[in-house]
């Protein structure tokens, strides 16, 4: 590196020269020591220029949407599952107990297991009265 730095006739060229050793010593499995190298020389390298670290920047944007959306999506299918739910609890309870079944509804919406809100449903058709549902929860 002392000799590259020696034959660089400006700070740009030094860059080129020091771009393409970091290349050589990347295909031979030495960037860790070059780079520990050129730590210790005077040399200012901006890495938010160097192309690389852009691609891997991208890479890295790319991946971290895309973790996003699945998290997203399941949280969306959670809450869409939830609502349907509650919909259907709100429709029977208000078809077959009236005004008396509404009454429990607000207890249920606070419940957010959608097993324990399957479990609610599934019970409802065979249900004799309000205070079945309301053991359930």
């Amino acid at each position: 590196m002392k000799r590259l730095k020696n034959a660089a006739k400006s700070e740009v060229a030094l860059s080129k020269y020091m771009r393409q050793f970091e290349i050589i010593a990347q295909l031979r499995g030495l960037q860790d020591l070059v780079f520990k190298e050129e730590e210790k020389m005077a040399i200012t390298y901006d890495i938010n220029k160097d192309l690389r670290f852009k691609q891997g920047l991208k890479v890295g944007e790319t991946k971290g949407k895309l973790s996003g959306k699945k998290v997203g999506e399941k949280r969306g299918e959670k809450i869409g599952e939830k609502r349907g739910l509650l919909k259907s609890i709100d429709l029977m309870l208000d078809f077959k107990f009236g005004k008396k079944g509404l009454k429990i509804l607000n207890k249920i919406k606070k419940i957010d297991d959608i097993e324990k809100l399957e479990y609610i449903m599934s019970n409802l058709n065979t249900a004799g009265s309000v205070s079945e549902i309301e053991d359930l929860l």
